[in-house]
């Protein structure tokens, strides 16, 4: 009986994973990510919605850009873990801070649709920067302070 629950369970989850997104991988190396569109035999943003995986960072908080380029596209959005892109005045997208817990990957939700009549495609680049930790601005002072301590020190004698 057990089998038979998690082998419909299995059925199940695998037709429902049909009507969701198409999902493509990448790996970050020396804090880039780059990434092309999907192989989808469907086409590109297929059913409004590609995703790309982002994996190989090492836990902490970091700044994440995304330089985006794109043709015969109507782009409606673009997110990083659920949290919306920003264009900057030099073109490139920002998405402010994020934390890797280690719990999820970072996903890159690309909403649109293709200019119809047309073949869309496109190419991107994920850059992180790690962001320093309160702790390590602390330590910073302290050691600021020492140093102008002993410079101190050395005019008064």
């Amino acid at each position: 009986m057990k089998f038979k629950s998690l082998a419909a369970a299995a059925v199940m989850a695998v037709a429902a994973t049909s009507s969701f997104a198409d999902v493509g991988y990448a790996t970050f190396e020396d804090g880039v990510a780059n990434f092309d569109q999907l192989t989808d035999p469907d086409g590109t943003l297929f059913g409004g919605l590609d995703q790309i995986v982002f994996d190989g960072l090492r836990f902490g908080t970091y700044e994440f850009s995304l330089d985006f380029s794109g043709q015969n596209l109507n782009l409606t959005s673009l997110t990083l873990n659920g949290q919306a892109a920003t264009m900057t005045n030099s073109g490139r997208f920002t998405f402010g801070w994020l934390e890797n817990t280690g719990a999820t990957p970072f996903l890159l939700d690309i909403a649109g649709s293709v200019v119809t009549g047309r073949t869309g495609s496109y190419s991107g680049s994920l850059q992180v920067t790690p962001v320093p930790e309160p702790q390590t601005y602390a330590l910073l002072l302290a050691g600021l302070g020492a140093v102008g301590f002993v410079a101190a020190r050395r005019r008064a004698r």
